[in-house]
């Protein structure tokens, strides 16, 4: 999984896995179904989208506020170790695009607009209100398949 973030080149790395640095997990229960992908780099930032959507959906997901149907809760994130954003509250969006879905690979792109939601810490407050994630790409080869 790599991106660029805020201008800046962000690939996702072995910290979190040694084996795999991003995964993605399909939630089989519920309606409707639901996939998560995200990875982590070496300074312990999270990048991820969780997706709600029909099983073996391929095509571009909608992330944001206010979306209805089958992708209410839709949503893309950036976080850090204390501050963490999503595209949950007004001004974010966002798009995922999923080219291959099988049981075994996920693969596509996504970029989406992240607005701050809270920070742990009580002070400093975060500089930045939102981050620009763009040109996001991601071939996951291990895919838990959770019932």
């Amino acid at each position: 999984m790599c991106a660029t973030i805020d201008g800046v080149p962000w690939t996702a790395s072995n910290v979190a896995r040694a084996d795999n640095p991003v995964s993605c997990e399909r939630y089989s229960q519920g309606q409707p179904p639901i996939i998560t992908c995200g990875g982590f780099d070496n300074q312990g930032h999270n990048l991820y989208f969780v997706l709600r959507l029909a099983a073996g959906t391929t095509g571009s997901h909608q992330l944001g506020p206010g979306l209805s149907g089958s992708e209410a809760g839709s949503l893309g994130a950036f976080n850090d170790l204390s501050t963490f954003y999503d595209t949950e509250p007004a001004g974010g969006n966002g798009t995922v695009t999923i080219t291959s879905l099988t049981d075994t690979n996920v693969v596509g792109s996504f970029s989406f607009t992240a607005v701050f939601v809270r920070s742990v810490l009580t002070s400093p407050v975060p500089a930045a209100a939102r981050h620009s994630i763009t040109d996001g790409t991601f071939n996951v080869t291990k895919v838990y398949n959770i019932a």
